[in-house]
């Protein structure tokens, strides 16, 4: 099931340097709401507790972190549907 909407504004970070890609996320607000469904549906973010007191600090080697992304999955690859992906992983950091 389709859905078309127009993007109404986009908030990139100030910091963004797009060579190195730091920085690399932006916000964006579409024209009307999205109809949560079997194929759309919203981000899954973690819970402000998930990280403990470290996300203030910084997190210590063997903490768990969740990564959320979305986007082409290769570098420099072509942008086509079938190079975006949108997922969420659990890692331990080393």
């Amino acid at each position: 099931m389709a859905q078309w909407r127009k993007v109404k504004y986009v908030m990139i970070h100030p910091n963004y340097v797009k060579d190195e890609m730091q920085n690399d996320i932006a916000i964006i607000m579409l024209d009307e709401s999205l109809l949560f469904n079997r194929w759309v549906r919203q981000v899954c973010l973690p819970a402000l507790n998930t990280a403990g007191p470290e996300w203030k600090v910084s997190p210590s080697p063997q903490s768990m972190c969740i990564a959320i992304g979305w986007g082409s999955i290769r570098e420099n690859g072509p942008d086509r549907k079938l190079d975006f992906f949108s997922n969420q992983n659990n890692l331990y950091l080393v």
